[in-house]
């Protein structure tokens, strides 16, 4: 009788969860405007520029960063060995103009500053000799004006830049990705590499300063950086460990001080004092306690399911700005394992290799039964070498965050919010068509790493600060808003009519032009006082869809009507969610009696 009691109570409590999830998916505050987006037009950029016409193609690699340049209304955008230039003036028609192709190398990030526009470059021939190269602008007014003016070496595999606001500082990412060498393979050291043009203009005759900074200081802090949870899952001794540093991504702070450098394998941030030209801090990001997920793309659909786990951060994109007298930065929090060439190393193991394994009492044994179903944890990708103590699994983990963060630059880094399950969950109850999408079929990404948050960039507008976050599977744009409280973001708007819900293949949307922002890699947004057009407008790479696409932004008061509607069209998701909920209350249930 006094079990029977407790699972009529639990059933209760399973119902009311239900209710609640329900209520609050189509929740929006109405004591403010809601922001809202409107998709104006998309270019189609070429993979191949040397025959009589462009060639297009989707998959081809043609698309991946862009840089603005707001006073010619004329946009830059790189991709592998590829430099297009488009016209912007009217956003409503992005216009096309010309290619450069750049050869024997792999164009990995673009910025425009003042009359200069710098590109990051992995070349191909020489991997250990990537180079940054500044052009000259663009200009109508005299026609293809596009000359290289320098090309400087920096490094392997530069893969990200950022500029200081007076142009005279370029900070680099780069990467030193291990590449394969015969049968063995060669691991480039990473580094950040900072160019200054001493006369104030990359085309002085003045040579610029060159700085490498490397990350070889820090071989006698291995056990500390262990202790600040800084992931190194190859290292098998103290010594070379540095070389696993792949800094990824890079954002300056307001006065031009410091940069912020994402080394996303290692799960970490790296602070470099641009006056001194020093590496002054490593900050590990820690682990999040899921939580909620669909950890399987064997469960027959959307099932976000409660399943006690770790997950590392690991962001790509990363956002510094003063909110709030706070200064805070934004990640993305996308997710990356690390595989070397050769099968010389791969720190990946899915849920069903853990047969036989010996698991600490921090890992349920619900959790340990799931990991022999596919239907549950049994697809999904783990990491083989975390959490692996004296040969006992103590805990497990897997790779990014599905989320975005906000964390306290001024306190080490503390995490002040996470995003939680939240965008799978409103994924699958507005989107459910591209729900952890490859672009073809759904919840193919699930046992991966999700929706994997890719690129985010923020809007001051309303006194309020929106924070825009792009997803890459497959390429959705989510809208959160902060208030005076920054650990407190409101969910504002998600944007998907990138890829239209019908039965057609990706190429078949592709050849009838209907599909773009597919893996968006790189987002601007362009504020309210810009010079194109009255309103903000957002500017979105597709990397699988080779387009840019440009959205106009809006607030509106009667939004509500719009997300309630979206809310009610997705049974399949609810249905999947509630499910999901009665097998957390299961799982308690089961671990207390």
């Amino acid at each position: 009788m006094y079990t029977l009691t407790i699972c009529f109570t639990f059933l209760a409590c399973v119902l009311f969860d239900v209710h609640s999830f329900h209520e609050s998916v189509g929740k929006v505050d109405k004591s403010k405007l809601q922001l809202v987006l409107e998709h104006l037009s998309t270019v189609y950029l070429p993979y191949d520029v040397t025959t009589s016409e462009p060639l297009y193609k989707l998959k081809s690699a043609s698309v991946e960063q862009m840089a603005i340049h707001e006073e010619d209304k004329t946009m830059y955008v790189v991709g592998k060995g590829l430099f297009h230039v488009v016209n912007c003036s009217d956003p409503t028609n992005l216009v096309y103009i010309t290619t450069v192709p750049v050869l024997d190398s792999d164009l990995t990030d673009v910025e425009v500053c003042g009359n200069y526009i710098f590109i990051t470059a992995d070349n191909m021939k020489d991997k250990a000799n990537g180079q940054l190269l500044i052009y000259s602008r663009y200009t109508t007014t005299t026609g293809f004006s596009l000359r290289q003016i320098n090309a400087i070496t920096v490094g392997a595999q530069p893969d990200m830049l950022q500029l200081t606001k007076d142009c005279q500082t370029a900070v680099i990412a780069v990467e030193g990705e291990p590449v394969e060498t015969g049968e063995d393979f060669t691991d480039y050291p990473g580094a950040i590499a900072i160019v200054r043009f001493e006369g104030g203009r990359p085309a002085d005759s003045i040579p610029p300063e060159v700085k490498i900074l490397d990350f070889k200081k820090f071989e006698t802090s291995y056990d500390d950086l262990l202790a600040r949870n800084v992931k190194m899952s190859y290292s098998r001794t103290r010594k070379g460990f540095s070389d696993e540093f792949e800094p990824e991504y890079i954002t300056i702070d307001e006065e031009s001080r410091k940069a912020y450098v994402v080394l996303q394998e290692n799960n970490a941030v790296v602070e470099v004092d641009l006056n001194t030209y020093e590496i002054t801090q490593i900050y590990g990001l820690g682990y999040k306690q899921w939580g909620h997920l669909d950890a399987s793309k064997s469960d027959g659909g959307i099932s976000i399911s409660y399943w006690p786990i770790r997950s590392f951060y690991q962001p790509d994109a990363i956002k510094f700005y003063v909110w709030q007298q706070r200064k805070l930065a934004f990640t993305a929090n996308e997710g990356e394992y690390r595989v070397y060439p050769n099968d010389r190393f791969d720190e990946r193991r899915i849920g069903v290799s853990f047969r036989g394994s010996k698991f600490g009492p921090n890992v349920p044994l619900f959790v340990v039964d799931a990991l022999n179903d596919s239907r549950k944890l049994g697809d999904l990708t783990f990491s083989k070498a975390d959490g692996f103590i004296d040969g006992t699994y103590e805990a497990l983990y897997m790779f990014g965050g599905r989320s975005f963060s906000i964390w306290d630059t001024e306190n080490n880094f503390q995490l002040l919010y996470d995003s939680g399950s939240d965008f799978e969950e409103k994924i699958a109850v507005y989107c459910p068509h591209v729900f952890n999408s490859n672009g073809d079929v759904i919840d193919t990404m699930s046992d991966e790493m999700g929706v994997q948050p890719e690129g985010l960039a923020t809007l001051e507008m309303d006194s309020r600060l929106f924070i825009f976050i792009t997803v890459e599977n497959p390429g959705m744009l989510l809208v959160y808003s902060l208030d005076a409280d920054v650990t407190s973001p409101r969910f504002e708007t998600i944007f998907c009519d990138g890829i239209p819900k019908d039965s057609r293949s990706l190429t078949a949307k592709y050849l009838a032009r209907e599909l773009y922002m597919v893996h968006p890699e790189d987002i601007r947004i362009l504020g309210e006082d810009n010079t194109i057009s009255k309103s903000p407008l957002v500017f979105v790479t597709g990397s699988v869809s080779g387009t840019v696409s440009v959205l106009k932004v809006g607030l509106v008061e009667n939004a509500i009507k719009f997300e309630e509607s979206r809310s009610h069209t997705s049974g399949t998701a609810f249905s999947s969610v509630s499910l999901s909920l009665t097998i957390w209350f299961k799982a308690i249930f089961c671990w207390m009696f």
